[in-house]
């Protein structure tokens, strides 16, 4: 009996081991991406010393070729200090460490507004030029956001645009629950 036991939750264990990565590698569809950046100083090239630091979120669909979304909170940089106002604000392409060329113009198309000591930016339906090569690098961090002000006219603080990870990608987590729930079970017996 006690190895029919053990070959049912050997099983059991292995059903749920590809169930979680069936679910964590299988594409859930032409869904919207939701996509981040952190900038900073540190990032730009060369790096910059500054306190300013900003957060952005942007919502793409692969389906429009469209950013449904974009917003960024930005601290440490006065409405002022921007270049031209609204200030330059773009996507470039290129990975992390090295300066790219911009893919696109966001300053141009919606300004930053102050909101309690920080600026915001928000725009909503933005198409991303050349979608056909530039969507590949939006979705495999080869592209940044970059914030130029007069004091640093190449830009001031820069994020790497990256892909957060849906809900379901969690589930690749179930192999390692299934784990520690087997060897809790092997101990009750």
């Amino acid at each position: 009996m006690r190895i029919t036991t053990r070959i049912s939750r050997n099983s059991a264990f292995f059903l749920a081991a590809m169930v979680g990565l069936l679910v964590a590698v299988v594409p859930a569809g032409a869904g919207i991406v939701e996509l981040g950046a952190n900038l900073t100083g540190g990032q730009e090239v060369p790096a910059v010393v500054t306190d300013a630091l900003a957060q952005a979120a942007l919502s793409y669909n692969p389906a429009t070729d469209m950013f449904e979304s974009i917003s960024v909170t930005v601290s440490g940089i006065a409405l002022t200090d921007l270049r031209p106002n609204p200030g330059r604000f773009h996507i470039h392409a290129a990975p992390a460490g090295v300066g790219g060329g911009v893919i696109l113009d966001l300053g141009s198309l919606s300004p930053f507004v102050e909101d309690g000591g920080n600026l915001t930016y928000s725009i909503n339906d933005v198409a991303l030029p050349n979608a056909a090569a530039n969507e590949t690098l939006l979705l495999n961090d080869g592209t940044y956001l970059n914030i130029h002000t007069n004091a640093n006219t190449g830009g001031e603080i820069r994020g790497q645009i990256f892909v957060i990870p849906e809900p379901a990608t969690v589930l690749f987590l179930s192999p390692a629950a299934a784990i520690l729930f087997r060897r809790r079970f092997d101990r009750s017996l």
